[in-house]
């Protein structure tokens, strides 16, 4: 549509499937379990962490930070981490 931009999105592609819980209720996740995830968007609000994440394309890398289900339209993929932090492992 008119207007729209293109927008990068981080994807962090995982060695194995797996099935994401929550730990206890009122953790993200609860209410909605996702199962056989091999891929998970990676985003952060802040320009810095983009930045950060940007840094580690096509590197081996861990990501920590809060999983939820993708919410918007923009999201590429079905689990999407807030991240907090980013490591090359």
């Amino acid at each position: 549509a008119s207007g729209d931009e293109a927008d990068t999105a981080f994807v962090l592609v995982l060695p194995t499937p797996v099935c994401i819980r929550a730990p206890r209720q009122g953790d993200s996740l609860v209410d909605e379990p996702a199962n056989n995830i091999s891929e998970i968007e990676v985003d952060s609000p802040s320009p810095a962490m983009r930045q950060l994440i940007r840094g580690y394309v096509g590197r081996a890398v861990r990501v920590s930070g809060v999983l939820n289900h993708s919410n918007t339209a923009g999201h590429v993929r079905e689990v999407l981490l807030d991240a907090l932090g980013v490591h090359a492992v």
